[in-house]
């Protein structure tokens, strides 16, 4: 294929995500066009715009994007992140939360293991 008829990279979701130009609802859209056979060319998690990493964290974890999103922006690894946002949650009473930390802290430890 000449230069002239190279497609250009169509922004992932998390490019969208990280623009303010996606909801992480609209997450399952993507996945379900991979799925429809879109991006299957790639893994799911290139398609998305998340490292192996950060796919395996969401997967888990369904309201992970947000942390992602605060890893890369500040430029810090996600279970250090993710580290600090489990002693958040520790000192805290609701049990939404609770779930969230028994989730998280599990990551983490199959992660650090």
């Amino acid at each position: 294929m000449s230069s002239s008829q190279v497609r250009p990279r169509l922004p992932t979701f998390f490019d969208l995500y990280s623009q303010g130009r996606a909801t992480p609802d609209q997450i399952d859209d993507f996945v379900d066009q991979w799925h429809g056979g879109d991006g299957q060319q790639q893994a799911i998690h290139e398609y998305l715009g998340l490292s192996l990493e950060e796919y395996d964290f969401w997967m888990r974890v369904p309201d992970a994007l947000p942390k992602v999103l605060a890893a890369r922006r500040e430029g810090r690894p996600l279970e250090e992140v993710l580290r600090d946002y489990l002693q958040g949650l520790a000192r805290t009473d609701n049990d939404a939360d609770a779930e969230t930390a028994k989730a998280v802290g599990a990551w983490l430890a199959r992660r650090l293991g």
